[in-house]
């Protein structure tokens, strides 16, 4: 992935890592030597060449700075796209019959998630990537993987918004610089059916030039506070959460 493409991509694994404090965390030690198999670091599909704009607010994003957002952008010659960003409860990993990684009981394992539509993935992710989350996989990001000895075809049970498992198997573990540092990654499609709907951020690619997009986004009021806006083309972009 190039820099800027993955800065924005980091922006929204880092949405998540503020609000990992409401399950008690366990390191839980993977039952095998932490050897991801299947890893990508694949080349990436040709990004929008002008770039990719971001913006999110401080909480999740509400209804009036979104239509903001897809006003602006359709100013700008623009689409916008929402994408998910929140944590779950993993309660085990699993190959086969065999236990990878699992907490002790009443405890749960927090994960980070990133969720963005297909069409947004072909434009930051290698092909390989995008066309599993079009398909309805999940990506683990390597880190994440070697941290629990995880591989291609693992099972990793999470709990739903409603508190129900869920199985998602692991479709494709990506190098970290590939999906910009996220830990678990799905389609938005994906991230629905665990419950997962709120938007936190809005993705805008495909303006006629950044002055262009730049323009719409003051016109609508969104140069203020509590809302961001990320560059990808800004070596200096970063988004806390």
């Amino acid at each position: 992935m190039n820099r800027t493409s993955s800065r924005v991509l980091v922006a929204l694994s880092l949405a998540v890592a503020g609000s990992i404090s409401s399950i008690p965390a366990v390191a839980g030690a993977p039952a095998t030597p932490p050897a991801a198999s299947g890893a990508v670091a694949a080349t990436r599909s040709t990004p929008s060449s002008l770039g990719i704009v971001s913006v999110n607010e401080t909480s999740t994003m509400s209804a009036t700075t979104i239509a903001q957002v897809r006003r602006a952008a359709e100013a700008a010659g623009a689409e916008a796209y929402p994408a998910q960003a929140a944590q779950v409860a993993m309660t085990s990993l699993s190959r086969g019959d065999t236990v990878v990684q699992a907490p002790p009981t009443g405890y749960r394992i927090p994960m980070g998630l990133t969720a963005i539509p297909p069409e947004v993935a072909y434009e930051l992710f290698p092909t390989e990537v995008a066309r599993s989350m079009e398909a309805g996989g999940v990506v683990l990001g390597q880190t994440s993987a070697d941290l629990r000895g995880a591989r291609v075809g693992d099972v990793v049970r999470v709990l739903d918004a409603a508190g129900r498992t869920q199985a998602l198997t692991i479709d494709v573990i990506a190098a970290d610089d590939v999906v910009g540092g996220a830990e678990l990654l799905v389609s938005s499609e994906t991230a629905a059916g665990l419950g997962i709907t709120s938007t936190t951020r809005m993705l805008i690619f495909g303006f006629t030039s950044r002055s262009a997009i730049d323009s719409g986004l003051a016109a609508q009021g969104l140069v203020r506070f509590r809302v961001r806006i990320s560059r990808s083309w800004d070596p200096r972009t970063r988004i806390p959460r």
